[in-house]
């Protein structure tokens, strides 16, 4: 199990409440591994450390990874954000790309991003501009 898992979520499974672990939402300008979990078994479809603050908002809304597709680029444009101190910008102008470099290859059940690979790929960014 992660460690940094010291939030719980309730599911309804099975007719009934069930508490399960989830990864505690960094606070702002907390800087941390990215970490992902998807276990359909629990009942959980999907959940991560990343607030959502920007993209587009749709029945369907919600952030993914292991492929190329809007949660994946919305997934994308959020950790951009909030590793750039909410530098919308710069977040929205290289979503693709770290969409396309982390997210989308990332495994279906979930992972982690390094913060130092966040944080490289933006110094690199920073630098081109």
């Amino acid at each position: 199990m992660i460690k940094e898992i010291s939030d719980f979520v309730m599911k309804k499974m099975n007719g009934k409440r069930e508490i399960i672990p989830a990864p505690r939402l960094l606070n702002p300008r907390e800087l941390a591994d990215v970490i992902t979990m998807r276990d359909d078994d629990l009942g959980l479809q999907r959940c991560t450390n990343i607030s959502w603050v920007l993209g587009d908002w749709h029945p369907n809304a919600g952030f993914e990874w292991g492929y190329s597709g809007q949660g994946p680029t919305d997934f994308a444009v959020n950790i951009l954000m909030h590793f750039t101190g909410g530098d919308a910008e710069f977040s929205m102008q290289h979503r693709i790309e770290f969409r396309e470099k982390f997210v989308a290859t990332m495994p279906r059940g979930g992972g982690r991003i390094k913060k130092e690979d966040i944080l490289k790929f933006i110094s690199e960014k920073s630098l081109v501009a």
